[in-house]
């Protein structure tokens, strides 16, 4: 009977399902941990040790004077890094300048342009103005 409804009713099962028709189980943590490769998780945790161990037999094979010249390579890696981004902190400065500096001047160059079209159209306006005073025949100045 079971089977027959299965057809036609719609089953979310699982492998931890206990085969009755219903909505989907609870995630199983435990199960889900069981079913993974253990292999896989062992090879990598062996690698990492084995690093780690090699890494600590390193430190401690190391005489003062080398542990001294790791540190002082160390340190002038670290005051490299800090002067390129200085450098590159100075330029991204200058380059914020020049860019001010360009947009100031085309503000000005524009505002003399305006200036001088302003005064082109005064100008015009006075031309224009006694024209039509001479025109009409009006006494000007």
């Amino acid at each position: 009977m079971i089977a027959m409804l299965e057809k036609y009713i719609p089953c979310h099962r699982t492998d931890a399902h206990d085969g009755s028709i219903g909505p989907e189980p609870r995630y199983n943590y435990e199960a889900d941990q069981a079913n993974r490769s253990k292999t896989d998780y062992h090879e990598n945790f062996y690698h990492d040790v084995k690093k780690v161990k090699k890494i600590q037999k390193r430190k401690q094979d190391m005489t003062d004077e080398e542990r001294t010249k790791s540190q002082n390579a160390r340190m002038r890696a670290l005051m490299a890094a800090n002067a390129k981004e200085k450098e590159v902190k100075a330029e991204m400065e200058a380059a914020l300048a020049e860019e001010k500096a360009r947009r100031e001047q085309e503000a000005a160059e524009a505002a003399a342009y305006e200036a001088e079209v302003a005064a082109q159209r005064e100008a015009l306006a006075a031309k224009r103005a006694a024209q039509e005073r001479a025109m009409h025949g009006d006494p000007g100045d």
